[in-house]
């Protein structure tokens, strides 16, 4: 069923491996610094923490997917075939963490052009925090449940048969639901956001304080480089995959192309704790705070002028 192959031997098997390893020791960390600085307690925190959980998820599903391969290779018996198709071959888990992280992403995008925007609203409550992530996990468990209901193995072929209805138009519907709709989103968001921090009349109305003028240009090249950041990796890392999935319905795509965009996928999972040890201010002194063990409280920046209106500068 896994024929062996070199595609795996050679410097993609060394990119995965890495990949893996920055993961299962990034992600843990923005999780146990979060946990332990309660000045980080609040729904944007919370949406990294739930990345970074996907991200583990990831991590840990593609070091049993490869080791199950590896064994069916050498011709064990010991797995239902079944079962193999249908949480290996098929890798849910893994797509599924890909979904999250590509929804987490959107609404911390979206959240960052919502504080920016209406700085006096309320921020989201606690229960409100468990609901958007609820149903984020949610929504990419459903959408994926077709994959695994309808795969089996075919004994007389010897192969995995995902045999989901109209499977084109599901891919399709898969693409669009976990890759465009948030790029969408996340472009939509980041203009919106550039256009408030850059492009009202806040200037003039701080012409006659220059310390609070000073604290919003920082605060604006904060914003735009961090919401930056985050569309560029996941329009590198990410996007590929799903031109590849819908490609693979009309033409031949070859495999080693195919999984090479996988790789840059889970290479992700490893690139966002980079992106938010670099750009969360926060997260740095949780982290200095948890080496020297000290529990001290993170506060928060001074609060700056936005709009004509007060607004916090946040740390991310």
């Amino acid at each position: 069923m896994f024929a062996k192959s070199d595609l795996f031997n050679s410097w993609n098997l060394y990119i995965c491996f890495l990949s893996v390893v920055l993961n299962l020791l990034g992600n843990p960390l923005i999780i146990l610094v979060t946990y332990k600085t309660p000045g980080m307690h609040n729904f944007t925190h919370y949406l990294f923490v739930n990345l970074a959980a996907s991200d583990v998820a990831l991590g840990l599903s593609s070091i049993v997917s490869f080791v199950v391969r590896e064994t069916l290779k050498e011709g064990s018996t010991s797995f239902p075939l079944d079962w193999v198709c249908k949480l290996v071959h098929t890798c849910p888990i893994p797509a599924v963490s890909m979904v999250v992280s590509s929804l987490t992403l959107t609404v911390i995008t979206c959240e960052r052009f919502y504080h920016i925007s209406q700085p006096f609203k309320a921020r989201v409550a606690q229960r409100n925090t468990k609901l958007i992530i609820g149903l984020i996990w949610g929504m990419s468990v459903t959408i994926l449940i077709p994959v695994i209901g309808y795969t089996k193995y075919d004994r007389e072929r010897h192969v995995c048969d995902i045999a989901v209805p109209h499977l084109a138009v599901y891919v399709i519907i898969i693409t669009f639901i976990a890759f465009i709709v948030p790029l969408g989103l996340m472009f939509y968001c980041y203009y919106k956001t550039v256009l408030v921090l850059w492009f009202s009349d806040t200037d003039r109305r701080l012409s006659h304080i220059p310390t609070n003028r000073t604290a919003l240009q920082k605060h604006r090249k904060k914003v735009t480089k961090f919401l930056g950041i985050v569309i560029a990796s996941f329009l590198v890392c990410s996007v590929p995959v799903a031109v590849v999935l819908i490609a693979r319905r009309y033409m031949s795509v070859p495999n080693a192309l195919f999984f090479s965009t996988i790789l840059l996928a889970m290479f992700s999972s490893s690139v966002n704790p980079v992106i938010f040890m670099a750009q969360n201010g926060q997260f740095r002194n949780g982290l200095r705070n948890l080496v020297h063990g000290r529990n001290t409280v993170v506060i928060p920046n001074s609060r700056i002028l936005v709009g004509g209106q007060s607004q916090a500068s946040t740390s991310t």
